[in-house]
């Protein structure tokens, strides 16, 4: 979140802070993992919140805060996926597994659905 902010607030310095929505991990990490089984980068077709996808192909560093903040460069090189960071977004989840990442954006709080937190705990 900290990297997320950081650029938000660069662009607009009155933006509003991204938070963690742990409703909304449950979903990206099931997505990152199934991306990683067929060994290849998709959207989900059931999604309906904003999502963006990349690689993370010669990673330099998994540390926690490195890692954000290369995920946030490499979005930030696409004019779709940055405009989608200074929306109205404000509540996040970010998952990032072997060689590809999901970040799941939306405008409110993900009600809990227990589904997502089955297939989470199923998913190979």
């Amino acid at each position: 979140m900290a990297a997320l902010n950081e650029y938000r607030r660069a662009r607009h310095l009155h933006a509003a802070a991204a938070r963690f929505e742990p409703n909304l991990m449950y979903s990206a990490a099931v997505h990152n993992r199934r991306m990683n089984v067929r060994d290849s980068l998709y959207h989900d077709p059931e999604q309906h919140n904003a999502e963006l996808i990349g690689t993370l192909y010669y990673v330099e560093s998994w540390e926690p805060g490195k890692l954000a903040r290369r995920i946030v460069r490499q979005l930030n090189e696409s004019a779709p996926h940055r405009a989608i960071q200074e929306d109205s977004y404000i509540y996040v989840a970010v998952s990032a597994e072997k060689q590809r990442f999901v970040v799941r954006l939306s405008r409110s709080p993900e009600p809990r659905d227990p589904r997502q937190y089955s297939d989470y705990c199923q998913c190979p």
